[in-house]
């Protein structure tokens, strides 16, 4: 199928920091939390950040997201990236392409339901199809890939085409950032791109 650019996982993680830093106060929950928000776009392919920022801990991970994001890259997010579709589609006008988890209450307008072959079925994938992100499709036009969970059936929101990326190659990619995530081994890659 086509190419796709090197694979980057989006995230940040809070490291909380001494109270006599006044200027990075996180929150206040019962206490005032103070913490620094590390961001970080992990370059699969090379297993190392391809960048870095270090902001206030109250400082939106979406927001820092489109800071760092650049024309060409592909990204794979987790639902919180996937919450604000008006910035999914600024980074796409940009010419980013993405993989995000969408949240189970996710609401969109279907344009056209997409077949699932054989692969995709094998790999957990149980629908797909174009939608407009929204509740009356106000938001970018995005293609929805629901696979089955351990848990609870995943709905995930791809940018790229079928001629792109596959189904099967969309579960991969989300798989990829949660073994990152968690510290597990990769996933092997599906046949069709070895």
């Amino acid at each position: 199928k086509g190419t796709v650019p090197p694979m980057q996982i989006v995230d940040s993680s809070l490291w909380y920091v001494l109270p006599r830093m006044h200027w990075a106060v996180w929150r206040k929950q019962h206490v005032t939390q103070r913490a620094l928000r590390l961001h970080v776009k992990f370059q699969v392919a090379d297993d190392w950040p391809a960048r870095i920022s270090i902001t206030a801990g109250k400082v939106c991970e979406r927001k820092e997201w489109e800071a760092m994001a650049e024309a060409g890259e592909f990204h794979v997010g987790d639902r919180y990236y996937g919450e604000d579709y008006q910035a999914l589609a600024r980074l796409m006008e940009r010419g980013c392409s993405f993989i995000v988890r969408l949240r189970s209450d996710a609401c969109w307008v279907m344009e056209k339901e997409l077949e699932v072959d054989a692969a995709a079925r094998g790999a957990n994938v149980l629908w797909q199809a174009w939608v407009r992100l929204g509740k009356a499709g106000q938001g970018p036009r995005v293609r929805v890939v629901k696979l089955a969970g351990q848990k609870e059936e995943l709905f995930l929101a791809a940018s790229l085409s079928e001629a792109e990326m596959s189904a099967e190659l969309v579960n991969h990619g989300y798989r990829q950032r949660s073994g990152h995530r968690q510290g597990l081994p990769p996933t092997p890659p599906p046949k069709q791109i070895l």
